[in-house]
């Protein structure tokens, strides 16, 4: 295991590059820039990316991040100095048996600013009881885990989450933010009984 610097990776064309220390002797890879322009740039569990520059991905980008817990080495993650301008895709992968719980955090981008957001999630199936929760920050990127029926976000579920879904009731294009505890996009009472 070791660590690798480059100067800038540019992958484009369909190209893969993957961060993997279980298969490859690269621990941790270390770059200028890295443009993510028409391929995948996929991060496994152990993986670690650190961007000396910044860090762009286009519309025709993915960046495929694993989880294999919720502790520091056990999700990938890309670390960034300068700014992180995003489109494209993001998919998360699961690895073995991992089964996300609400409360479980994941930082898979941190830099000195974030710029636009991912064009669309892939995200693995959870539980009926918990839902994923992007988190665009100023300067990170987020993945939590949280109650399907906490629309808050504050780790549970009680009157304020209830009094959120009531506020609500009757939205349609919604998401869990709104009440909308099931993912169907509308606020109703199939949520209201999985609030309770």
């Amino acid at each position: 295991r070791g660590d690798t610097s480059v100067t800038s990776v540019f992958i484009e064309n369909g190209g893969i590059v993957t961060v993997d220390t279980a298969v490859n002797p690269v621990g941790q890879l270390t770059v200028g820039d890295a443009n993510v322009t028409a391929g995948t740039l996929q991060i496994d569990a152990s993986g670690v990316v650190d961007v000396d520059g910044s860090y762009t991905q286009s519309q025709a980008g993915m960046l495929q991040i694993e989880l294999a817990g919720d502790a520091p080495g056990q999700f990938g993650r890309i670390d960034v100095q300068d700014a992180i301008d995003l489109e494209g895709t993001l998919e998360i992968v699961l690895d073995g048996l991992f089964q996300p719980q609400a409360g479980d955090q994941f930082q898979i981008l941190s830099g000195s600013s974030v710029t636009g957001t991912f064009d669309s999630e892939i995200l693995p199936a959870l539980s009926a009881d918990f839902v994923w929760d992007m988190e665009y920050l100023a300067t990170a990127v987020a993945l939590d885990v949280l109650y399907a029926a906490d629309f808050n976000g504050d780790g549970s579920v009680d009157d304020l989450d209830l009094s959120q879904w009531q506020s609500s009731y009757g939205l349609s294009s919604a998401d869990h933010s709104d009440g909308d505890a099931n993912g169907d996009g509308l606020v109703n009472g199939l949520d209201f009984l999985v609030w309770q």
